[in-house]
């Protein structure tokens, strides 16, 4: 049908031409084209509309320009933008052609939603695209249940009959796609088309305009952006969850290019968190703090037991920081 809609399409990049045309294209060809494109760029190069494809008779491209910063990037294009849904894109997603008629119709007939996604799909280790990690084994879950650890694969009954593991299954059954003590995100169930959760990556999500415009992000996080869709999803969603509609797919390509390797990430990441659990206007206590710290041990012993000391030196190096701002220690 090719009619315009009411969203805006927010695209942060840098040096990432070549995925940057790829995102294009796949909005390009869209059932339901966007009203607008804002490209914000932080090249060393700066961009222009020569070098990406030429878009659709009716779509608008905007492209600003400005320092690297993810977050600021995104708030410049929110502030830019006129739709009454703003799609956040990155520069690395390809979307199904249905993907933004799907997500936009879906806000309108669900008042009580506020932010929507389809599902994201990355390559595993066999080069396979999926949207959850295979089934981790009875130990690991055990583990990841024992230090509050992220968890994002399935778990049900079928999946782990023993009776010794029931309490622990009762438990992420009960949690129902929600944040474990210690602040980190679990999605453990996967079995409905629409699933809900309280976390999930925002690199492709739907939101009102309304309340991205009263909730920008956060500009403490600066190193990539890590830790600014969670941040972002607790001040707009609060209590409510994320709808993610696995009738859509995103594929997510994780340039390589600008990508931190993953003990940067990693440290940025619960670092991130850290901050999080702190920040006054979410809901965390004292308990989540400390059981943050506990979950940081137990990232330690797994590291040291896997014989992985580069990331076993990172989050030694994190609990230090912990410990260094709670009692001035080090």
């Amino acid at each position: 049908m090719n009619n315009n809609f009411d969203v805006s399409v927010i695209i942060p990049t840098k040096d990432r031409t070549v995925s940057l045309k790829r995102t294009l294209l796949s909005i390009y060809s869209q059932t339901l084209l966007p009203k607008e494109i804002i490209i914000v760029e932080s090249n060393e190069v700066k961009l222009t509309k020569n070098e990406i494809p030429k878009p659709p008779n009716g779509l608008s491209i905007i492209i600003e320009r400005t320092q690297p910063s993810v977050c600021k990037q995104r708030n410049i294009g929110i502030k830019k933008s006129t739709g009454k849904y703003i799609l956040l894109c990155d520069d690395d997603i390809e979307i199904s052609k249905n993907y933004i008629f799907e997500l936009a119709n879906y806000l309108n007939k669900h008042i009580e939603v506020d932010i929507v996604s389809g599902i994201i799909l990355e390559k595993n280790k066999d080069d396979q695209w999926t949207y959850h990690q295979n089934r981790i084994s009875s130990l690991k879950l055990f583990f990841k249940f024992l230090f509050r650890l992220s968890v994002w694969s399935p778990v049900s009954k079928q999946m782990y009959p023993q009776w010794y593991l029931k309490s622990i299954v009762n438990y992420y059954i009960k949690l129902d796609n929600n944040i474990s003590k210690a602040g980190w995100p679990v999605v453990s169930n996967f079995e409905n088309e629409i699933i809900t959760t309280r976390i999930y990556g925002l690199g492709i999500s739907m939101i009102r305009s309304e309340k991205l415009e009263k909730t920008l992000f956060d500009p403490a996080f600066i190193h990539d952006g890590i830790g600014d869709n969670y941040d972002l999803a607790l001040r707009i969603n609060k209590s409510k969850k994320i709808h993610v509609l696995k009738s859509v797919e995103a594929k997510h390509y994780k340039e390589a290019i600008n990508r931190m390797p993953n003990t940067n990430s990693f440290f940025y990441r619960c670092e991130a968190l850290n901050y999080i659990l702190h920040k006054p206007e979410h809901d965390f206590s004292s308990k989540n703090r400390s059981a943050f710290f506990w979950s940081m041990i137990g990232n330690t012993i797994y590291f040291l037991g896997s014989g992985n000391l580069q990331m076993t030196k990172v989050s030694v190096k994190v609990l230090k920081n912990i410990i260094q701002n709670r009692y001035g220690l080090f």
